[in-house]
Parts: C-alpha cells; sequence; structure tokens
C-alpha cells in the first residue's frame, strides 16, 4: 500500500495505490466497484463497499473529487478536497 498526502493553497490531494487481485465488477451506472469479499459463514453477506461511497460523499461536500484508477493489478483512488471559505 502506498499514501501519498499533498498540500497546496487551499487543496489536500490523497492518493491511495493498493495491490488487488485485479478482478473488478462495477454496478450499472455505480461510481465505485462492488466488493468481491467474501465471508467465512455461510449465508453472511459482508458489509464492504460503502468505504468509497462516503469517501466521494466527503469530497463532495468539501468541493472536491475522487477519482478511481485500475491498472492491472493496482487499485488508485486520487481525493480532491478544497477547503471551505470561513465568513
Amino acid at each position: 500500500m502506498n499514501l501519498t498526502l499533498k498540500k497546496k493553497n487551499h487543496f489536500l490531494l490523497i492518493e491511495v495505490e493498493n495491490s488487488f487481485d485485479g478482478k473488478v465488477i462495477w454496478e450499472d451506472g455505480g461510481i465505485v466497484p462492488m466488493t468481491t469479499k467474501q465471508s467465512d459463514l455461510p449465508d453472511i453477506l459482508m458489509e464492504h463497499g460503502i468505504g468509497l461511497k462516503n469517501v466521494k460523499n466527503v469530497a463532495d461536500h468539501y468541493l472536491g473529487d475522487m477519482d478511481i484508477k485500475i491498472k492491472n493489478d493496482v487499485f488508485k483512488v486520487t481525493v480532491m478536497l478544497q477547503q471551505k471559505e470561513i465568513k
């Protein structure tokens, strides 16, 4: 895993890279991939996959954006946050 933070003026850029098995399943019209994690317990649905949706909501709240790039077996998420003006 690789984590990079950069700050410039009123912007914070967060980049997270991690390796994975290379398999990605996207929901129709989804902004984040579906999870493929499985539970060790039969008939138990794992509650994974909402983390990136929350990150996207935070980025939107702080006038920023989130980008997902996948290349081979590397998953990279870049988040830009903008500091709100203090009135």
